[in-house]
């Protein structure tokens, strides 16, 4: 049986280098490896057209995003109403396929009429009021602060429109009861796709502890600060932190740290070389929503894994992980797991886990099926 499939995608989402299109992507490419037909709708305006995309898919659409001033109707949330144009509707109204929905981002479409009798599945990355609402409370710069906050306000309202879902797909556990409360039974939970073939982790000791993502968002900026003039100026072993576009003040504060280095904007093969020889994969997180690739990447290709209970909120992925609640007890565990060797049988445990949980083939199969069965 054929499947075909409309993905209407809030990005390019390739190259998959953060956490919302590695789940895309990877998605598309393991339903494509099942023989799903895929037509894909995606909204371009820092990315570049990717041809690697027509090779997974039969058709690939690209639209420009609104820009702020040209956004219509201003009630709505600017990563909605910036995703909207009519071409796009006219392609989704040419067949009768199932349309997967990528994120509030992508729902303008969702309610409109000439979809009401299609089935319509959202893919919830995050609930994206509560990220921004965080975003909001730690952004320094007043102009981004307000509009942070202001978008939060409107996705809690825009979070009605998922009523007009046929399915609505969460990425954790913890999204999955908080979307139940107002949705029901159409909500259910559908691990992140993340692209790890194989566990790559390798036993024994490395020399320095790591932090990794993408430095231009505060959240992680912010951490990337915490470590360094909070935790690791305390502590004499090595700490590297590595990822995209880091801003000045983190430049500085890794400068001034004897034992901190920075990578800034690795190539995958940097990225991958320094999460193989990393002795922990030191991971706060400041706020408990979705569920953070960095983590699943971390256990596939790392050795330990230290993180906060909001890292692993909702993830199931407690049993593979050292978990800190404070500053004295991050500083406590580092100490420890700087003394200890990353065995095989810490490797089987994962395999044993993250094979049954987060197999992008079986959980693809487990998306298919829905599709199959509308």
């Amino acid at each position: 049986m054929t499947t075909d499939l409309h993905v209407i995608s809030f990005d390019v989402p390739y190259p998959p280098d953060y956490g919302g299109v590695m789940d895309v992507f990877h998605k598309i490419k393991a339903l494509s490896a099942l023989g799903v037909t895929i037509y894909l709708h995606c909204f371009v305006y820092h990315r570049k057209p990717a041809p690697v995309l027509s090779e997974i898919c039969k058709e690939v659409y690209y639209y420009p995003r609104k820009p702020f001033a040209l956004r219509l109707p201003v009630t709505l949330p600017y990563i909605t109403s910036s995703r909207q144009n009519e071409l796009l509707l006219e392609r989704l109204t040419q067949n009768h396929a199932p349309i997967l929905f990528e994120g509030l981002h992508s729902c303008y479409y969702l309610n409109h009429p000439d979809l009401k009798d299609r089935f319509k599945l959202v893919r919830m990355h995050n609930i994206e009021a509560d990220y921004y609402k965080f975003l909001g409370l730690r952004e320094k710069i007043s102009f981004k602060k307000l509009f942070f906050l202001l978008e939060s306000v409107r996705l809690r309202q825009y979070e009605k429109v998922l009523q007009h879902a046929t399915s609505v797909a969460a990425i954790s556990f913890a999204d999955k009861e908080y979307l139940t409360t107002g949705l029901g039974n159409k909500v259910w939970h559908l691990p992140v796709f993340h692209g790890n073939m194989e566990f790559t982790s390798q036993t024994g000791n490395g020399n320095f502890a790591l932090y990794h993502g993408n430095l231009s968002v505060n959240e992680n900026s912010h951490t990337a600060m915490y470590l360094v003039c909070e935790v690791f100026n305390k502590l004499p072993y090595p700490l590297i932190i590595a990822g995209k576009n880091p801003p000045e003040f983190v430049q500085k504060a890794v400068a001034r740290q004897s034992n901190c280095r920075l990578y800034p904007n690795p190539t995958d093969e940097q990225m991958n070389e320094l999460m193989r020889q990393a002795h922990i994969h030191v991971l706060p997180a400041l706020q408990p929503t979705g569920i953070k690739l960095k983590l699943l990447n971390a256990l596939c290709q790392g050795r330990f894994c230290l993180v906060n209970t909001d890292m692993i909120a909702g993830t199931g992925l407690d049993s593979l992980c050292h978990v800190f609640k404070n500053t004295e007890e991050l500083t406590r565990q580092i100490e420890i797991l700087f003394g200890q060797s990353f065995s095989i049988d810490h490797i089987r445990q994962r395999e044993e886990l993250l094979s049954e949980l987060y197999s992008d083939s079986k959980n693809a199969k487990t998306l298919l099926n829905k599709l199959e069965n509308q």
